[in-house]
């Protein structure tokens, strides 16, 4: 008798460790199948980036901002942008406080050593002069010195180019306008799209006039911080084919004319186009 309960006993505790085993066994196949399943989107799991860029909707923001929101969506990364005044938000990026600047010229790129350019242009803008009751034909940027002029506070390429001559540095294109209007300076120096909308935004079509020809053409280009270096060939390849197909310009000049035909931006301080200037 105890020979027999002795015997069951052990095929009980056998049968019971094969259900055991079984039981890992379907556990282990079930984790590993989870396993194969969702590690590759663990592996391609999205980026995400935070660019810095001048605050407002000024119309190089517009562009920009669509520009590469298109090419991150390509590349399977989410853009954040955070909107600062012009100074600051290179000054930010330069440090490591965010991924890269939206869009800039490369006159940053003298001071600002941490950011990269990525090598194709992403929008194309003629700086021009603004007068009211002054008029003469712009020949570079020499032909400004005998006028006083009025820049916007982070136009690093207008400030580049107007040192040594006289000129006030404003915290926006609206206080810009408004002291040429008030004939406290002769000239304001800013892009051709956001003067226009700044003026239209002011009331002042009838008393500013854009002079011409433009005094440069800046190309701008989108930055990525030093500690960002591994998505630059990605970054350029996809613009490059942006750049190729025409995309590139078709914004831009889908944009262009939504402000033209009246698309009105809120009157905020430094916006975009000063990036023009950056």
């Amino acid at each position: 008798m105890k020979k027999s309960l002795i015997t069951v006993f052990c095929l009980f505790h056998n049968q019971t460790i094969g259900i055991n085993k079984n039981l890992s066994f379907v556990k282990i196949l079930s984790l590993l199948g989870f396993f194969l399943i969702f590690f590759p989107l663990f592996l391609h799991a999205q980026e995400k980036l935070s660019i810095s860029t001048f605050e407002g909707q000024g119309p190089f923001v517009r562009i920009g901002e669509t520009v590469m929101r298109k090419v991150y969506r390509q590349a399977n990364i989410k853009l954040e942008l955070h909107p600062r005044p012009g100074k600051r938000s290179i000054v930010e990026a330069n440090h490591g406080k965010f991924d890269g600047e939206l869009v800039r010229a490369p006159a940053i790129e003298k001071e600002y050593k941490n950011l990269i350019r990525i090598p194709v242009s992403i929008v194309v803008s003629e700086l021009a002069a603004f007068t009211s009751g002054i008029d003469f034909v712009p020949n570079g940027w020499q032909s400004l010195k005998p006028y006083s002029i009025a820049l916007t506070l982070g136009q690093v390429n207008a400030e580049v180019n107007t040192r040594n001559m006289k000129r006030e540095i404003v915290p926006s294109f609206e206080s810009a306008f408004l002291m040429l209007y008030t004939q406290r300076v002769d000239v304001v120096v800013t892009g051709h799209l956001r003067g226009h909308m700044t003026i239209k935004n002011l009331g002042l079509g009838e008393s500013i006039k854009e002079l011409s020809p433009p005094l440069e053409e800046v190309k701008l280009y989108h930055y990525l911080h030093s500690s960002k270096k591994n998505l630059i060939s990605q970054i350029t390849e996809i613009l490059q084919k942006m750049e190729k197909d025409g995309t590139l310009q078709k914004i831009q000049n889908k944009i262009e004319m939504q402000i033209i035909n009246g698309a009105k931006t809120p009157n905020q301080r430094s916006e975009y186009e000063s990036s023009v200037n950056n």
